[in-house]
């Protein structure tokens, strides 16, 4: 899942199948508006991973993996996320 676009359709809209439930989800989408800025300003993915994983982003992906069905690739999915 190398966009951002794909994560949002997947994790953080409601309905979805595999859809984070709860306040979780709206961590999580915090986290990927960080990262979004950070590839929008430039920064490598590398980069931008770095920095966002920097902060309460480990966390907030920890909290929101068992409030979905595919917690795990989930976060992989998340630290995968290369473009807008």
């Amino acid at each position: 899942m190398p966009s951002s676009t794909s994560f949002q359709s997947t994790y953080l809209t409601p309905g979805a199948a595999n859809a984070i439930i709860g306040p979780e989800r709206f961590r999580v989408a915090g986290a990927l508006y960080r990262l979004q800025e950070q590839l929008r300003t430039g920064a490598t993915a590398v980069a931008a991973q770095a920095r966002v994983n920097a902060g309460r982003t480990v966390g907030e992906l920890d909290r929101a993996r068992s409030k979905t069905p595919a917690g795990n690739t989930m976060v992989t999915d998340f630290a995968a996320i290369d473009s807008v």
